[in-house]
């Protein structure tokens, strides 16, 4: 069975009432001895895994006072445990430019986002709409060109054009902070517009921290839930982790009475693909056999 696990970078969080990231009572989340980090179970219907603290989770200070543990990425050198190293032990800049776009529609109108070739900017492409203090997103590569128009005149660009950058995910179309602002003063904005735009403005601040703190965008919207799956390490070439599931799986379609059977458990070899980006691949199951 073929299958990959890609590990989000954001793991464990602190255990604080001023959590930046409140713990969902849903979930167990309880505080290692002697630490103030706290770890999240693995799904409950598996097997919990021996959880330590993510020793590449750093304390993030924010300007309002709260702590936020963002991960950052360790030197190459640590991903080698043979004690063998390559020549040189700086990351590398991949041949492939691909990244993630995301486009973030400040004003109180849907747009639609576009895509203008390079060799033919008059034909714009759509890419997805976008609604009111919303974002959206594509993969595209350095040097790509983008816009947000209004639905009906794809042609003429509403905002800025963003040329998409080395390292830039996220671009912003902000009416309010430009002198032509077709929409006028925010001011007139009603409550729940400015609520919404007020979340925009503060998960742009928390970025601007994130990324001057990890070196990379922030992906997603803050404040966010916490990670609802216990995520494995990724921490040097070659390392593989076995996993117990009580999730049974079949080689052949079971019988009612073999599913009435008590279920057994199956064991995941899940090995490092890379540590840079935390990315796992299920190596090979161990099936229950009908």
């Amino acid at each position: 069975m073929a299958a990959s696990l890609l590990l989000r970078r954001s793991i464990f969080l602190l255990a604080d009432e001023n959590l930046l990231q409140p713990i969902d009572p849903r979930r167990d989340c309880v505080a290692e001895d002697g630490s103030d980090v706290c770890v999240m179970n693995n799904n409950k219907r598996g097997i919990e895994p021996s959880i330590t603290p993510d020793p590449n989770m750093h304390p993030m200070a924010l300007p309002d006072g709260t702590v936020f543990y963002a991960y950052k990425t360790p030197p190459v050198s640590t991903f080698y445990k043979d004690g063998v190293f390559p020549i040189d032990t700086k990351a590398r800049i991949p041949n492939l430019r691909g990244i993630s776009g995301r486009f973030t529609n400040m004003s109180p109108k849907r747009k639609t986002l576009v895509w203008i070739p390079e060799h033919n900017p008059s034909n714009p492409a759509v890419i997805t709409g976008v609604n009111a203090f919303e974002t959206g997103g594509t993969a595209t590569f350095y040097g790509h060109m983008f816009c947000f128009t209004d639905p009906s005149n794809i042609q003429e660009c509403e905002s800025e054009i963003f040329t998409v950058q080395p390292n830039v995910a996220r671009y912003v179309y902000n009416p309010y902070e430009q002198e032509d602002n077709p929409y006028g003063s925010i001011n007139d904005l009603n409550p729940s517009q400015r609520e919404l735009y007020d979340v925009l403005i503060k998960d742009m601040a928390f970025s601007k921290v994130y990324k001057e703190f990890t070196g990379r965008d922030y992906l997603s919207r803050y404040p966010r839930r916490t990670p609802s799956h216990y995520m494995y390490p990724a921490d040097y070439i070659g390392q593989i982790h076995t996993v117990e599931t009580k999730e049974t799986y079949y080689v052949n379609l079971p019988t009612d009475e073999e599913m009435k059977l008590s279920i057994g458990l199956g064991k995941l070899p899940v090995g490092q693909v890379s540590s840079y980006e935390r990315f796992l691949k299920l190596l090979q199951f161990q099936p229950k056999n009908s």
